[in-house]
């Protein structure tokens, strides 16, 4: 609505979509009600296709990360709590984004994480509690940083817990 009163309310809904051109990357559409334009619906679009329901062409591999993080842990030292919180980091965004690509989710949508959990959990309650699992892990390698970290009933951020994370982003990800 706010959009629309930035412009005289005589424009028909045509000639106030010409107006919204400027913004890249929205459609809206415009419905007249009592002869003013009124935006019924916003949403976004895929800019090279034009389709609010495209699946989304990345040049990045998701599945890349599990090497990064297997040469993480393959050389751990004593105590590298900052490699091992990101392992556990690298291999929730593996998991999240390769679910994202294969169920056509927008990662950078608002709630793309609860919707992309939603679409695994409908499909598969095994992958769906992969997901929460590793998810734990990530919360607290970026969120809790005394020691030890609190994570939903597990053991903490260890060693054992990175391999168990690798181990289950590995499963994931080779359901391709």
């Amino acid at each position: 609505m706010l959009l629309i009163s930035r412009f005289p309310p005589n424009l028909s809904p045509e000639e106030l979509q010409k107006h919204l051109k400027a913004l890249d990357g929205i459609k809206i559409q415009v419905r007249l009600f009592n002869n003013i334009p009124v935006i019924t619906k916003v949403f976004r679009y895929d800019r090279d296709n034009k389709n609010p329901r495209s699946k989304h062409k990345f040049n990045f591999d998701p599945s890349d990360y599990i090497n990064v993080v297997v040469d993480l842990f393959n050389h751990l030292d004593e105590k590298e709590e900052a490699k091992i919180r990101t392992i556990f980091n690298r291999c929730y965004y593996a998991s999240f984004q390769y679910f994202a690509l294969k169920f056509g989710v927008n990662i950078t949508s608002p709630y793309a994480h609860g919707r992309v959990y939603n679409k695994v959990k409908r499909r598969s309650r095994r992958f769906a509690r992969h997901l929460d699992y590793i998810y734990a892990y990530r919360i607290a390698a970026d969120y809790h940083l005394e020691k030890p970290a609190k994570v939903r009933g597990f053991s903490g951020i260890t060693d054992k817990e990175a391999k168990e994370c690798i181990n289950r982003t590995q499963t994931i990800i080779k359901i391709k």
